[in-house]
């Protein structure tokens, strides 16, 4: 089954009108700010796995930032994060590799996205 192709923008609005019905506008907030913070650390730990040849700690890491970043609406971010997190369950390092060099830029449109809807 082929992975759903993520809307135009970086964020799914949809996804943060759920979270602000359930909690409202600081609830929200909230959990764009621990996501910004987060998130970066995440990647680092993607990053230091691969340097290491660590597929249990890729794919651990990749699986939690895939998970919130889909909560959130960044659905680019969970995409990327689902390829390389299948790849080092895999064990193929050089394809999670392959997939992780998107992340980045994924990570900054997101980023930016929410940055902008905090102002």
């Amino acid at each position: 089954m082929a992975p759903e192709t993520p809307p135009p923008g970086p964020i799914d609005r949809a996804a943060l009108a759920r979270i602000r019905d359930a909690g409202g506008d600081e609830l929200v907030g909230r959990i764009i700010d621990l996501w910004l913070e987060g998130a970066p650390c995440y990647a680092e730990r993607i990053r230091d796995g691969l340097s290491r040849g660590d597929a249990k700690e890729v794919a651990c890491a990749a699986h939690a930032l895939r998970g919130s970043a889909l909560n959130l609406g960044a659905l680019r971010v969970s995409a990327v994060t689902a390829s390389v997190e299948n790849a080092a369950d895999r064990g193929d390092l050089a394809a999670a590799a392959a997939e992780a060099r998107a992340l980045a830029p994924a990570l900054e449109g997101a980023e930016a996205a929410l940055r902008g809807m905090r102002r």
